[in-house]
């Protein structure tokens, strides 16, 4: 996992060893990623009780590099790929689940892929009139090791609980032979990004139809 001040969304890095050709696929990928409980907050009562987040999950197509003749030492925007999305009633701590298989086999097949993957966090709020997305900071939201820490051991194994009583994303990866018949089709990335906006658009459509 590598962050920056200046940059809200969360980005993750996982090692998965890369198999022979043709011998073994990804059969089904989960990144879970553990929401903290909400600290307390000056805001009203009903706002309290109602924070509701759109969480992404994107695959970095590209190495994430800073731009160049860049005073600001800005990052490149790299292509990506939708992979997941989903809502998070963020008031109690707990775990949510994402799909993330089509990166994983991406990995598992080409190594030199592997650049990780986004976590984006925007806020859905409604307003009068009309509605507001906005950014919001993934790191105040979700579990994150520190690989600056000495005994921070879930940097190099896949640890859920942490030394300082935290919790780390986990990247759970099931695997099968490769059948010789009915393989499974990696998406294209058109129609994977298409699949993620239509699911996007019923996220937020729902939430605002909510009585």
């Amino acid at each position: 996992m590598w962050d920056r001040q200046d940059d809200a969304s969360m980005h993750l890095f996982f090692r998965v060893d890369p198999f022979p050709a043709g011998d073994v696929r990804a059969k089904n990928a989960t990144l879970s990623l553990f929401a903290r409980a909400r600290s307390d907050c000056e805001c009203s009562v009903g706002e309290t009780a109602n924070v509701r987040l759109l969480v992404e999950v994107n695959q970095y197509l590209q190495a994430l590099r800073p731009r160049r003749n860049n005073r600001h030492n800005r990052m490149r925007r790299p292509r990506m790929q939708n992979l997941d999305i989903d809502v998070l009633q963020w008031n109690d701590q707990g775990w949510m689940h994402f799909d993330v298989t089509d990166a994983v086999q991406d990995w598992m097949t080409r190594p030199r892929r592997s650049f990780g993957l986004e976590i984006k966090v925007e806020r859905l709020q409604r307003v009068t009139p009309g509605r507001r997305i906005t950014d919001f900071d993934a790191h105040e939201v979700f579990g994150q090791a520190d690989c600056t820490l000495p005994l921070e051991i879930a940097c190099l194994d896949r640890l859920p609980l942490l030394s300082n009583n935290d919790y780390s994303p986990i990247l759970e990866v099931w695997t099968e032979t490769r059948p010789t018949l009915g393989k499974r089709k990696k998406r294209s990335l058109a129609v994977s990004n298409r699949q993620y906006q239509k699911k996007r658009a019923t996220l937020i459509n729902d939430f605002y139809e909510e009585s």
